[in-house]
């Protein structure tokens, strides 16, 4: 894993100001919807190779999820004297 600072990555990304994300994805092999297939993090993902970062297009495990970590709620008939 390449790991580099941001200065670094905002250098990288000054050489590509003005220059048409779309025509930068197809050299890199990224897919946008114009090519018929709906990619939403196509921007992100050529940024991101183009700052010369690695990129993460790992979805994280359901199970991390708020809602799946919540413990139920424990009822008593005992009153509660907080």
């Amino acid at each position: 894993m390449k790991i580099i600072t941001r200065a670094v990555a905002i250098k990288n990304l000054k050489k590509y100001i003005g220059q048409d994300l779309r025509k930068l994805a197809l050299e890199h092999g990224i897919t946008t919807y114009e090519t018929g297939k709906q990619n939403k993090g196509w921007k992100g993902l050529v940024l991101e190779r183009l700052a010369g970062l690695q990129t993460n297009i790992s979805k994280a495990p359901k199970s991390t999820s708020p809602a799946s970590s919540i413990a139920p709620p424990v009822y008593s008939n005992e009153p509660n004297l907080s």
